[in-house]
């Protein structure tokens, strides 16, 4: 909901059940750690992204494994979902798929799996590609989110490139959440 301020001259976000807020409820996190592999062709993941970088009314908390991988949501409301996955695959001869979705509370979400080639390696460099998803869930406090992937290869991976002297660093998954009502 949007409403002024006591002078009359500001609108700021005022989330249902929330407090006033200037920006709504908002996170920005990834993973920069390492690499993330999958053991098995017949397994799934959940995928760490521990490291938040901006944060309001959404942490991230521990997986049963210990692994920062739980998007928790203190409000309730409709929220824009973004990722961005940097898959590699280091297998010489053929291109892979990898697989990410949404999972709510332990549940799969249903439609929300995407499919990705993943170039093989060529002229001595991995294959890379950039995997990137937009949601709008409607959401209730308390509830969490996960982001799961599996490959038809372990040979495909997820890759946190370092920096250079003029790139800023790649994190291998990035995760964005955003209130929009």
């Amino acid at each position: 909901v949007l409403a002024v301020n006591g002078t009359g001259t500001d609108v700021q976000w005022v989330p249902n059940g929330g407090s006033t807020s200037t920006t709504g409820y908002y996170i920005s996190a990834y993973d920069t750690t390492s690499s993330q592999t999958i053991s098995s062709t017949s397994s799934t993941a959940n995928m760490i992204i521990g490291t938040t970088s901006e944060s309001s009314g959404i942490t991230i908390n521990n997986d049963g494994s210990g692994n920062p991988t739980k998007v928790t949501f203190a409000y309730s409301g409709t929220y824009n979902i973004q990722w961005s996955i940097q898959f590699v695959n280091s297998d010489t001869t053929a291109i892979h798929n990898a697989y990410i979705w949404l999972r709510k509370n332990g549940s799969d979400i249903t439609n929300s799996n995407s499919d990705y080639a993943i170039p093989n390696k060529h002229g001595g460099v991995n294959g890379h590609l950039i995997g990137t998803v937009n949601f709008v869930l409607s959401l209730a406090a308390g509830d969490y989110l996960e982001l799961m992937w599996q490959t038809t290869n372990t040979q495909v991976f997820l890759e946190t490139i370092a920096a250079t002297a003029v790139l800023p660093q790649t994190p291998a998954a990035i995760f964005t959440a955003t209130q929009v009502t």
